[in-house]
């Protein structure tokens, strides 16, 4: 159980201050139970909370209930089962309500919405998991239903240059799946080598279509190499092209892309760490269908790094 506060006065100047001048004060409170019984229980969470936001461009306040309940079981030591059932509600933020102009870490012009209503999500998730001692995994399944989602969408429209965006308000539903495995090939003592796999992919839909920059597949396999002294890991990760795009929005082709990590402790001390880590090493054109720079910038091509780590 547990309370939240929040004050904030937030205020940008110059000419990249496109949200003007606004006084945020938020409350919450909230709880989270959990009954565990002989291989299986069950949970349940409530948290009501306020925002009220004083703007020079108006004011607006907005008092949130979300809750959720699940229940699990483990049939043996090493797997788990769960299935939860959420509601959840998140107010406006200051830029979402009250944004014009320009965002220039965006590239865009962006257009609030002082009408904004709270932005309420229905969730179905259910998670495997399975703790070997070679092999384990993850699966989580999921679907969000939205009534309210606010997005940020392109217009078409100019300004100052600058394509326009404006946080428009609909119904909106997401499924999806994240998944992971690992299995141990080779043990000796302290040194081991590792495969992992790992998947992930949502398909959103609005009533005003596919809604802007959601990410595409992606699937990855990952060999690693753990000692006293050495590490390191080799890891292939392959993203798709995504072609299910908004209005206005550019498709993005897919890529394949090659990471690499040599990790050496000097007598084994786990505290000093010195590294040498290679990204896109192939050196693949890559744009990130979640970003808004993507048409006009691609993201880093070959990487390598040196470097020493000291934890204390």
């Amino acid at each position: 159980m547990g309370v939240q506060a929040l004050r904030r006065n937030f205020d940008a100047i110059g000419d990249e201050a496109y949200v003007p001048k606004t006084k945020i004060t938020e409350f919450g409170a909230f709880t989270q139970q959990r009954i565990e019984l002989d291989g299986y229980g069950y949970e349940g969470g409530l948290r009501i909370d306020t925002r009220e936001l004083d703007s020079l461009k108006g004011k607006a306040d907005f008092t949130n209930l979300s809750g959720s309940v699940g229940a699990f079981w483990r049939p043996t030591a090493e797997s788990f089962f769960g299935l939860a059932l959420s509601r959840s509600s998140r107010a406006p933020t200051e830029s979402e309500l009250f944004a014009e102009g320009r965002h220039v870490a965006t590239r865009g012009f962006e257009i609030g919405d002082a009408k904004l209503k709270e932005e309420t999500a229905t969730s179905l998730e259910a998670t495997l998991h399975y703790g070997g001692e070679r092999v384990s995994g993850d699966l989580h399944l999921y679907v969000a239903r939205y009534d309210g989602f606010i997005d940020l969408r392109p217009t078409g429209a100019e300004e100052d240059g600058l394509a326009v965006y404006r946080y428009v308000q609909t119904d909106a539903e997401f499924r999806g799946f994240e998944a992971e495995l690992a299995y141990r090939v080779w043990t000796d003592g302290q040194r081991s080598v590792n495969l992992h796999a790992g998947a992930d992919f949502v398909r959103g839909a609005s009533d005003l279509g596919p809604p802007a920059r959601i990410p595409p597949y992606a699937v990855s396999l990952k060999a690693s190499y753990e000692a006293p002294m050495w590490s390191g890991d080799v890891e292939v990760r392959r993203t798709g092209g995504q072609d299910r795009v908004a209005e206005l929005e550019l498709p993005t082709d897919g890529y394949t892309v090659l990471n690499a990590t040599l990790a050496w402790k000097p007598a084994g001390d786990a505290r000093v760490r010195l590294f040498l880590d290679g990204r896109n090493l192939t050196n693949e054109e890559v744009r990130e269908h979640v970003s808004f720079l993507k048409d006009i910038a691609p993201s880093p091509g070959r990487q390598i790094r040196a470097g020493i780590a000291l934890r204390f």
